[in-house]
């Protein structure tokens, strides 16, 4: 038998419940078990979470993550760790604790223990972090039961080996382990930048909904409040929200500092904008094929750019051509063409 760990943050205990339910999350294949606060009788699990994490300090109120394999879980691809597919076993239940609420949960480390009794220990990459967060994870035993149904329907779409899903999930995983804070102290002049977050999160959106390249932003925008609005109300502020994400993405890709306006934007939309990223993620899964060409069709009957559209854009960028001699040549050359 094969045992899989994960040093767990970020995740906060429910008020109101029992004590044994404070203390561990039950799923149907996994626990997740809190290192308690004091030891008392408890210290052998604060001692056993550090025998599990050689190579990170464990902290008292942090959580592990546990699960254990019969046999070695098969691996999409190569497996020259020898553990078989059991480090993307993990990996996939990060991503689907992530995409079932927001909160910034993390894996701050993960840890094999093989069928010899060795230990071996993940090296660290982009997925598995420890970042600050005023954004906890809170979640319920009684919100357990429901993980487990969320995770078997989930993994059960056509689309969750895809090509495109790869991409998708790489970057919202990518954006949920880094920083999130965009604060500035007027007084000191410290000013904290911490919003990668949103570039990732914005290509694993670009990466589900568009495959073309042109109408970038507009395609993302309507299709991605198509998929998880039917009021037409929420419609809107979906759009409105998805348009300043993305302003705030190009922002920032093209090397320029973010407003105040957009400062304000990101702290007061925080839970907003991740619960939207999410939703639209897991509803693209739930609706679109997995080949290529099958997601485009159903991409474009979700919505596609009319020609009214490409005849504004051409017009707009006919208006900046200042040298009126182009001009003439390219009216001359759309008459030949018409």
């Amino acid at each position: 038998m094969c045992t899989a760990y994960a040093l767990v943050r970020n995740l906060i205990r429910a008020p109101g419940e029992s004590n044994a339910a404070r203390a561990e999350l039950r799923f149907q294949n996994f626990r997740i078990w809190n290192v308690p606060q004091f030891e008392g009788t408890n210290g052998a699990r604060f001692q056993e979470a550090c025998q599990i994490f050689p190579r990170t300090r464990v902290s008292i109120g942090d959580w592990v993550y546990e699960k254990h394999y019969s046999s070695l879980h098969p691996a999409p691809g190569p497996a020259p760790s020898g553990l078989g597919g059991i480090p993307e076993d993990t990996e996939d239940s990060l991503l689907l604790l992530r995409l079932f609420k927001s909160g910034d949960i993390s894996f701050a480390q993960v840890s094999v223990r093989g069928a010899n009794g060795s230990l071996y220990t993940q090296y660290p990459y982009r997925v598995i972090s420890d970042i600050p967060t005023v954004f906890p994870y809170g979640l319920r035993q009684g919100e357990c039961p429901e993980w487990d149904v969320f995770a078997d329907e989930v993994k059960s779409r056509p689309g969750w080996n895809s090509s495109w899903f790869m991409v998708a999930r790489r970057y919202f995983l990518y954006g949920g382990a880094k920083q999130f804070n965009c604060y500035v102290e007027r007084q000191s002049g410290i000013e904290i930048n911490e919003v990668d977050r949103i570039v990732d999160y914005m290509i694993a959106l670009e990466a589900a909904l568009v495959p073309e390249r042109d109408f970038v932003g507009r395609r993302l925008r309507e299709r991605g409040a198509r998929l998880i609005c039917e009021d037409p109300e929420e419609s809107e502020a979906t759009k409105k929200l998805l348009r300043e994400l993305y302003d705030v993405r190009s922002t920032i890709a093209h090397g320029s500092p973010l407003s105040d306006e957009q400062r304000v934007f990101l702290q007061g939309n925080r839970g907003d904008f991740e619960n939207a990223v999410r939703k639209i993620l897991v509803e693209s899964l739930r609706n679109l094929p997995a080949e290529d060409e099958r997601r485009k069709a159903a991409l474009s009957n979700l919505w596609d750019v009319s020609d009214g559209d490409r005849a504004q854009k051409l017009s707009e960028d006919f208006g900046r051509i200042k040298n009126l001699q182009e001009k003439r040549l390219l009216l001359q050359r759309l008459s030949k063409r018409a």
